[in-house]
């Protein structure tokens, strides 16, 4: 019998080193069976502090015929202090209200996952000493469906004139005016009543900007500004790419087919867009105050947006995402990565969706399409007796 992989036992090693485990797997139950070497008190609070700088894997654990498995689990720099951020939150909000009936962890669970994982760390143990792994889709085949967003980056104007003609709105005050649809909207409905914050070029881009939820906004005397979500019009998202596709505009329903489509007919972009009815305000804030919906700063490849009544914010899951090579935007294979369940978005329902948290800017953006699979997720589950015993 061959021996198992073996990494850190400490919480340190496990979200800022090489992890690696073999998992087995039937229809009904992820069971894990992982082991762990043993590094010293010093040597894992010298990994935290150093973080995992994602220049490669010392070694991966060979496939077992018949069993998933869990070659190497990355976390890039920066992780750690997200991972304690987000652990904040969590202590700041009642139990109760943080997860429905219907979520994968209950409250007092959520809460017991950054309790047990900081006694990994400080203690020192195996992770299935602490954790089971459930997985958060209730779907047939049990997969969850990935998608990715990103942080766009918009030349903007504090001033409207003949190329920056697309006004961005903070939300007004009055409830008539924040219930107006897009198309009301975009007709002018909200003009000069001194809700503009900015003024950009494209509409297209507006739009799309309005789907990721937030944005940083380079002027032309080259200061920065970041907009975060305020408020919507409290109308559901219509999907453009989705609607597109049913009406047999394209085939391929993505974001960039879609954008394609609208920049080469601009005649029919403001009754395309107007389909999606929700409409997005935004507030304005320094660059370095960009949040997510819990108020903790987003980590590429990391930061993921959830339904927040299945999958609580706080969570800490376990996905096998697509590895994309930066230079190109080409999948060259797969790996497992720990995620962090920081954000919300519109567009994501139900358990078997979530979106990753890609970046800034246009190569962000180029990623996006890229990392769109069907995947497996699995969420850090407290054991019962441990949280008992704490």
């Amino acid at each position: 019998m061959s021996k198992k992989p073996r990494v850190s036992p400490l919480f340190a090693a496990l979200f800022c080193v090489s992890t690696f485990a073999s998992m087995n797997v039937n229809a009904n139950s992820f069971m894990s069976e992982m082991s762990y070497s043993r590094y010293t008190a010093t040597e894992s609070q010298q990994a935290i502090r150093n973080d995992f700088s994602d220049k490669g894997v010392h070694s991966c654990a060979k496939q077992k015929k018949n069993n998933l498995r869990v070659k190497c689990v990355q976390s890039r720099s920066g992780f750690y202090s997200v991972f304690i951020a987000l652990s904040r939150y969590v202590s700041k909000h009642s139990r109760y209200k943080l997860a429905s009936t219907r979520s994968v962890l209950l409250g007092s669970e959520l809460a017991g996952t950054f309790k047990l994982a900081k006694s990994m760390m400080n203690q020192g143990g195996y992770v299935a000493d602490y954790f089971d792994l459930k997985n958060v889709s209730t779907s047939a085949n049990g997969k969850t469906r990935i998608t990715g967003y990103y942080t766009p980056i918009l030349q903007a104007s504090h001033h409207k004139d003949s190329v920056y003609r697309v006004p961005v709105y903070k939300a007004p005050k009055s409830h008539y005016q924040r219930t107006l649809t897009r198309a009301q909207i975009d007709s002018g409905q909200l003009g000069n009543k001194g809700l503009e914050i900015a003024w950009v070029k494209d509409p297209v881009e507006f739009f799309f900007m309005q789907i990721q939820g937030s944005a940083i906004l380079e002027f032309q005397d080259g200061s920065q500004r970041a907009l975060r979500f305020d408020a919507d019009n409290g109308i559901d998202f219509v999907s453009i790419p989705r609607y597109m596709k049913q009406v047999g505009i394209i085939s391929n329903p993505s974001n960039r087919v879609a954008k394609q489509w609208l920049s080469d007919n601009p005649h029919r972009q403001a009754a395309m867009m107007a389909v999606n009815k929700r409409y997005v305000f935004f507030k304005e804030v320094a660059v370095n105050q960009l949040t997510t919906s819990t108020m903790t700063k987003p980590l590429a490849w990391h930061t993921v947006a959830v339904d927040s009544r299945f999958i609580p914010h706080g969570s800490i899951l376990l996905a096998k995402i697509p590895v994309i090579d930066q230079a190109s935007g080409v999948k060259t294979g797969f790996a497992w990565r720990y995620l962090l369940a920081q954000d919300s978005g519109n567009a994501i329902k139900g358990d078997s969706h979530i979106d990753l948290y890609l970046g800034y800017g246009s190569k962000a953006r180029q990623l996006t399409n890229a990392v769109t699979q069907y995947t497996e997720v699995y969420v850090l589950k407290p054991k019962a007796e441990k949280l008992v015993m704490k």
